[in-house]
C-alpha cells in the first residue's frame, strides 16, 4: 500500500468552515461505503453532499515547502 484516503466531512455553518475527519481507509472504494452510512446519521443529513475523499501518500511530507495564510 502506498497510499490511503481520507475522509472528512466538512460544511460552513454560521459563517465558520466546521469539520470532522470521519476516518483514514485503505481504498476509496471503503471510503465512499462510509460515506453512505454517514449521510443518514444525525446531523450530517442537513449536509449530506459535503464528503470529501483525498488520496495521500503514505511515506511523503505534506507542506514540506511551507504554506501561506493571508490573514
Amino acid at each position: 500500500m502506498d497510499h490511503v484516503f481520507l475522509l472528512q466531512h466538512s460544511y460552513e455553518y454560521e459563517g465558520a468552515e466546521e469539520t470532522k475527519i470521519i476516518g483514514i481507509y485503505r481504498t476509496e472504494t471503503e471510503a465512499r461505503e462510509v460515506i453512505e452510512r454517514y449521510r443518514k446519521l444525525e446531523g450530517f443529513e442537513r449536509y449530506p453532499d459535503d464528503f470529501y475523499v483525498d488520496k495521500y501518500p503514505l511515506g511523503r511530507s505534506m507542506w514540506a515547502s511551507g504554506f501561506f495564510n493571508p490573514s
